[in-house]
């Protein structure tokens, strides 16, 4: 007999917050993330914010591609 999986999809939401804007992510890797939308981004840094659940942890970035045209893909190093 198998017993039946009673399985949990996580809820996760991510977003970039530069000042008083949050602009929505789709993707993260270790060095890129992708925005929802294209964007110019004219500030050196922001915060990337990671929902699990509920549970929401921050994490300040430097964005290594600012200013120029507008883009969907940025890149970016941790401050901690």
């Amino acid at each position: 007999m198998i017993a039946a999986s009673l399985g949990h999809s996580a809820e996760i939401k991510m977003s970039l917050r530069i000042g008083d804007r949050e602009l929505a992510v789709r993707e993260v890797g270790p060095g890129d993330l992708v925005l929802s939308q294209p964007t110019v981004l004219r500030a050196p840094s922001a915060e990337l914010l990671i929902s699990i659940d509920g549970e929401t942890r921050c994490c300040p970035i430097e964005i290594l591609d600012v200013g120029g045209e507008s883009r969907d893909i940025v890149r970016y190093r941790p401050l901690r």
